[in-house]
């Protein structure tokens, strides 16, 4: 008795991975200009990022436990859509650059993941907004209370 089995793998899998594989371990000059264009913009994003965030994270009120919980919540929203603002700037800033290392006319400029500055808009900027993420940790302690009426446990440190 055979047992038939519903996976299979796809038509022409081995050629997709060789493929695949031939493409991460690739040293060339187009790599070294993808990898030199994601660390320019990477650290541009770093730098005004950082600037920015400390920036937009003075101009709110700092946190205290004395504000209810509306008053946190207002400020929260108000900061949110302030960073939504500056992360437009933030990339429009970034994207003044020149690529510096356009050494190969074969490459595409402007089309590293790291041109978008996602990653480190979310660490940079985010990371300093203090008073944000302290709100936010009130303010989840309250909602976490109301709905379980209890405190919630945090998990314990080293």
């Amino acid at each position: 008795m055979s047992i038939v089995s519903p996976f299979h793998l796809q038509k022409g899998y081995e050629a997709y991975v060789e493929d695949r594989v031939e493409r991460l371990i690739r040293v060339d000059e187009v790599r070294a200009m993808e990898l030199l264009e994601s660390i320019q913009y990477g650290l541009g994003y770093l730098f005004v990022g950082f600037f920015m965030g400390v920036g937009t994270d003075m101009l709110f009120p700092v946190y205290t436990s004395e504000k209810d919980a509306w008053t946190v919540f207002s400020e929260v929203i108000l900061q949110c859509i302030t960073l939504i603002i500056v992360v437009f700037y933030c990339r429009k800033l970034v994207k003044l650059m020149p690529f510096l290392f356009a050494f190969n006319s074969k490459y595409r400029v402007h089309e590293s993941e790291e041109y978008q500055g996602e990653m480190m808009i979310a660490v940079v900027l985010i990371g300093v907004q203090i008073n944000l993420i302290k709100k936010l940790d009130f303010l989840s302690k309250k909602f976490y209370k109301y709905l379980w009426q209890q405190e919630r446990a945090l998990a314990k440190t080293f």
